[in-house]
């Protein structure tokens, strides 16, 4: 925990209250898909006042349920889309951001275990 404007935040800069409402709203979306509803339609749902929280709720669950859909159950981009009620092209995008984060993230790793090691005193691409 960290403190940021005398709140105590996590890692992610979340404080106490927001992390209950983000996993709240993840678990909201996700009984709002298994019921059949759609991603967008469960998401209006939501009732957070910050639009760019609520967005950045949004983004994660998709990313997450594309990761979950796809990678573990092999489902084609085509399937999640339809599933979801949203486009391929937006399923498709979402998964390219998701590994394009997953290779940021690792590469952020590498550096930081490298860092302070006598063969590498190269700092990880900005």
């Amino acid at each position: 925990m960290v403190e940021q404007d005398n709140v105590a935040t996590d890692e992610y800069g979340f404080s106490e209250e927001e992390n209950r409402i983000y996993n709240e709203s993840i678990k909201k979306i996700k009984e709002g898909l298994d019921s059949g509803l759609g991603f967008d339609e469960v998401c209006d749902t939501l009732s957070i006042e910050n639009e760019d929280f609520k967005r950045l709720i949004a983004d994660d669950s998709l990313k997450i349920t594309i990761a979950g859909m796809h990678f573990n159950h092999k489902r084609s981009m085509e399937e999640i889309a339809e599933k979801l009620k949203i486009p391929v092209e937006r399923v498709t995008k979402t998964r390219q951001e998701m590994l394009e984060e997953v290779k940021e993230a690792s590469i952020r790793a590498y550096y930081k275990e490298m860092e302070g090691k006598a063969h590498c005193s190269t700092k990880p691409p900005e």
